[in-house]
């Protein structure tokens, strides 16, 4: 079922490099002294137009994959609050009664903190509700779900480690 998800991972990683394109063509057109002016006009117009790329995709990256959560009857989380992938299947998700928002603990979770996109509650609820469940003495596992897939409890992967920490750096979580 994996082709009717959005992941957040690979949505932030979409966002970064449009944003780093609109970075790297407005460097050409600003920085090539030796481009014609019709070079440099047609770097200015790429780099406008990957910088509103990557706010479209920000923009999509947190209306469909940052979920609210969702509490029982109890007031118990039955989904917590995160940024997770979500399954456009409505059909399938509606005949197996499976939520859209996948609500698996994921460190991938990080990513758009890491790209810079998440807003500081959004952060702050990923922080609170989603590092305690991953975290460990030797670093962050990829998820909280102990499946025995080489992605789940008790493995950690370096890259997921590092955009953690990186991420809670740029929000200002140092402790």
């Amino acid at each position: 079922d994996v082709i009717n998800y959005l992941p957040v991972c690979l949505n932030s990683l979409r966002y970064k490099m449009e944003k780093e394109m609109g970075v790297i063509y407005q460097i050409l057109a600003t920085q090539a002294n030796d481009a014609s002016t019709l070079e440099k006009e047609k770097w200015q117009e790429q780099s406008t137009e990957w910088t509103t790329r990557s706010e479209q995709t920000a923009k999509a990256i947190n209306e469909w994959l940052w979920d609210e959560g969702g509490l029982d009857e109890h007031k118990n989380w039955i989904r917590e609050p995160g940024f997770h992938d979500f399954n456009i299947n409505t059909e399938l998700c509606t005949k197996y009664n499976i939520p859209q928002s996948r609500a698996y603990n994921f460190a991938t979770s990080f990513y758009p903190m890491w790209v810079g996109i998440a807003s500081k509650k959004q952060a702050q609820e990923t922080v609170d509700r989603l590092l305690p469940k991953l975290q460990t003495q030797w670093g962050v596992m990829a998820s909280s779900r102990r499946s025995g897939s080489q992605w789940d409890k008790p493995f950690l992967w370096a890259p997921l480690v590092v955009v953690t920490v990186e991420a809670l750096e740029k929000y200002k979580y140092y402790e």
